[in-house]
């Protein structure tokens, strides 16, 4: 399998050497792993990393087909998939796959009393229990692509103890898919396999082989040989199977169930932006620095102190000044998840009825996954003073639910901020900004002339530019915001581009 190597390591280190050095691990006391339920989008390599590791440990794998596990008649279901524990512990040691896990791992809840899948659901816990009590060698794998579906029992300590995240081939992994399969193939000319990754952003594995797979069967028909130009034709012929939204929801899916935690670059909660990006604001990142990140990161002193590190900032500023991006560098610089809500548009949508439990998952999430930053954009439009109109429709939801949360009545934020971010801070319900809450209110201002200088420099330092374009620009563009720079830039590149 091409690309995946974090989890390929955590599976290898978590999973497999225990499993296939049982000695070792009976020496130092360690039970070993016997279920691993991997979640992602379609296509993007659940069963084949199954098979892999089914592979990898060399025992005798069993796939479980739920079209021939499911019977009309009463109480064969059952026997069936007793039946299939049965072989796995005949033919031990063995890996049991089972594809499309949330068809019979489903929450019971959803189902009538005299449904099939609840009892089938009964007996593979009884099963996965005996399992482990009995420390047999079988290892369950389960592929999902709906984790949110799933019964709460099986994602408890001693059943599925791995809940990996499978994602989507990044562009370094989607070059070398490209590369892989289509070597051997009749090519003609140079591919630019860094080309066609840069095009298939948001394609699958899957998409990919399909791609390659039609680049193929066409060059056969036509007696050709394939081309890039061929491929960038197949490519804009396809649409990619992750849409923006799916991508949205499968990354909430990863920060809400996967217990496997990376930092650095390669974890996704954590934004690359830092202070190099932000241009000029000195003060700001002083203030931040200062009150956030210093006291964060040195907890310790300050719980000696009894002094409580600051949970919450209010930033304010016209739009496009880079309040956004201060919070992601802040994030950065604490090498924390960084968990977007938009105020305007994601509770707005859900309307004032269900945005509190929205604000709660989201809070209950940022807990998981500690140390987090929560970033509320356009917190005016969902916590308005409670006596406005508007106020009185949100008061009872999901203002109470910000104002519970941010008092840490649940506990567990020691190491979870609240930035919140607003073109109109005088329209902020007032119970929000006392102290406890939002314990900073910082303005963004427009840039001024060196800002707006150094802006310009930052979107500029890929390309040729002399100083002195650079100065003029910044002296006549008086007024401008860090985003009317960015666009300026991006079309001054473009004209430049096209030919004008």
């Amino acid at each position: 399998m091409i690309g995946l190597d974090d989890v390929k390591n955590e599976v290898e280190s978590a999973v497999i050497t225990p499993l296939r050095d049982s000695k070792l691990s009976q020496r130092y006391g360690l039970m070993p792993i016997h279920g691993v339920l991997l979640f992602g989008p379609p296509g993007v390599g659940k069963t084949m990393l199954a098979r892999a590791i089914a592979g990898r440990l060399g025992w005798t794998a069993i796939i479980m087909n739920l079209g021939e596990l499911l019977s009309k008649y009463y109480g064969e279901s059952e026997n069936r998939l007793a039946e299939l524990f049965k072989v796995a512990r005949n033919y031990a040691p063995s890996v049991i796959i089972i594809d499309e896990f949330d068809a019979i791992g489903k929450a019971r809840s959803k189902y009538v009393s005299d449904d099939v899948t609840p009892r089938l659901l009964n007996i593979l816990l009884s099963e996965m229990d005996g399992i482990v009590k009995k420390n047999e060698n079988i290892l369950i794998i389960g592929t999902t692509n709906q984790p949110d579906l799933l019964d709460p029992a099986l994602l408890r300590p001693g059943r599925f103890d791995k809940v990996i995240y499978i994602p989507p081939p990044n562009e370094e992994v989607r070059a070398r898919l490209f590369e892989s399969l289509l070597r051997d193939k009749p090519i003609q000319g140079n591919i630019d396999y860094a080309k066609l990754a840069k095009m298939t952003d948001r394609f699958t594995g899957a998409d990919i082989m399909n791609i390659v797979r039609t680049a193929v069967l066409e060059s056969i028909k036509e007696q050709r040989p394939i081309t890039q130009d061929k491929l960038e034709e197949l490519i804009n012929r396809y649409k990619p199977s992750l849409t923006y939204d799916l991508l949205e929801k499968y990354d909430a899916f990863r920060l809400q169930y996967s217990r496997l935690r990376t930092y650095g670059k390669a974890q996704v909660g954590i934004p690359e932006t830092t202070w190099d990006d932000v241009g000029d604001l000195e003060e700001v990142k002083e203030t931040i620095n200062k009150y956030v990140i210093a006291t964060m990161q040195r907890r310790d002193i300050l719980e000696k102190l009894g002094i409580e590190p600051i949970h919450g900032i209010l930033l304010f500023g016209p739009p496009g000044v880079g309040k956004t991006l201060v919070a992601k560098a802040t994030a950065n610089m604490l090498k924390a998840n960084f968990i977007e809500l938009n105020g305007g548009a994601e509770l707005a949508r859900v309307g004032p009825e269900r945005a509190a439990a929205v604000v709660k998952d989201v809070f209950n999430m940022a807990r998981d996954n500690a140390p987090a930053i929560i970033f509320i954009d356009e917190i005016d439009s969902v916590a308005p003073p409670r006596d406005s109109p508007i106020g009185g429709v949100w008061s009872g939801g999901v203002i109470s639910q910000l104002l519970t949360e941010m008092d840490g009545i649940r506990g567990g934020l020691n190491n979870v901020i609240v930035i919140a971010a607003t073109n109109r801070p005088w329209f902020v319900d007032p119970a929000l900004l006392r102290p406890g809450r939002f314990d900073k209110v910082i303005y963004i201002p427009p840039p001024n002339r060196d800002a707006r200088h150094e802006i310009i420099r930052i979107h500029v330092k890929n390309a040729e530019v002399e100083e002195e374009a650079i100065n003029w620009v910044a002296e006549v563009t008086e007024g401008y915001s860090g985003a009317d720079l960015a666009a300026l830039v991006r079309e001054a590149k473009m004209r430049l581009w096209i030919g004008y």
